[in-house]
């Protein structure tokens, strides 16, 4: 049909208008038996034109009527093709965008449970390191209650072992204390058995020499002098000294500093009333009447400051 409308368009620019419209009704023809295009509106316009210059106006007309309604059915068809068009445009927006949403859900879910994944997993991890800090935690108390408790088994091994040092310690000191003691009252009662048998040999000697002739008087003097002087010996009071201190430590210093004036003959006095002599042992001890010796400790009581009614074997005692 296009080839036939070209040709009756040639003829027509040729001036062989007849021709032309020949050319144009086999399109024409043709255009009948096929669907209606934009080619056969241009067809149907060029007929009404060729048969206007032939002054077929009636031709003209009828074709160029059928070109207008034409052109209404084809501008409706395009329209309704448009409508189409766009409708499928729209679906296929919507799809996509349905797609595209249906994927950003999928995205999103897949999101959510890589997220959920990742929390179950972090958790998991947290619930580990708790488990296994509680675990050390538990361990190490355990083995630092084993470490106290083997300190302690040690501890009270050692308590005993030393216990058991410083009773052998207090033994031996105890035993060297009483050793020291009866060392001490050994060499007291010699003191005063002593003195006792030299006081009693004095008294012999002096009453034989009263009793001896004028002449044979002076012979005895020599030895009432030498018994004398062994009375007044102060060698055995220096060993009786070592012993009393070894037993009674800073005894005689406590003396001294209740009062710097206490002679060494009432330390003396002291040291025996500390070793519960009586009156008479120590007079004896001190070759003293047993008179001297209560005036002796009455006058040590009252530099002592003891009050009236204390006893002074009871305060020297706790010295």
């Amino acid at each position: 049909a296009s080839s036939y409308s070209a040709l009756g368009m040639i003829y027509s620019k040729m001036g062989m208008d007849r021709k032309a419209v020949a050319q144009l009704e086999k399109a024409i023809d043709v255009l009948e038996k096929s669907t209606i295009t934009n080619a056969s509106l241009v067809i149907y316009q060029n007929a009404a034109e060729v048969n206007y210059k032939l002054n077929n106006f009636n031709d003209a007309y009828k074709y160029l009527q059928i070109s207008y309604e034409m052109k209404d059915s084809i501008f409706s068809k395009e329209k309704i093709e448009a409508l189409h068009n766009i409708q499928t445009k729209y679906e296929t927006v919507k799809k996509e965008h349905k797609i595209k949403d249906l994927e950003y859900q999928q995205n999103l879910q897949q999101s959510k449970e890589v997220v959920l994944i990742g929390w179950l997993i972090a958790l998991v991890i947290v619930i580990l390191v708790f488990a296994i800090a509680f675990y050390m935690k538990r361990k190490k108390d355990k083995e630092l209650a084993l470490q106290k408790d083997d300190l302690h088994k040690k501890e009270k091994a050692l308590s005993v072992l030393e216990m058991e040092k410083m009773n052998r310690k207090e033994g031996e000191l105890q035993k060297e204390l009483n050793y020291k003691s009866k060392q001490l009252t050994t060499h007291a009662l010699n003191m005063m058995q002593k003195n006792k048998l030299l006081q009693e040999l004095q008294k012999d000697v002096i009453m034989l020499s009263e009793n001896s002739k004028s002449n044979s008087k002076q012979d005895f003097n020599p030895v009432i002098r030498a018994l004398d002087r062994n009375l007044k010996l102060n060698q055995d009071w220096d060993l009786f000294k070592k012993y009393f201190e070894d037993v009674n430590k800073e005894f005689y210093a406590k003396l001294k500093d209740i009062n710097q004036e206490i002679t060494v003959s009432e330390m003396r006095l002291a040291a025996l009333v500390k070793l519960k002599m009586n009156i008479k042992e120590t007079a004896s001890v001190l070759n003293l009447e047993p008179t001297s010796v209560k005036t002796a400790r009455y006058r040590l009581k009252k530099k002592l400051h003891i009050a009236p009614e204390r006893d002074l074997s009871d305060f020297i005692g706790h010295l």
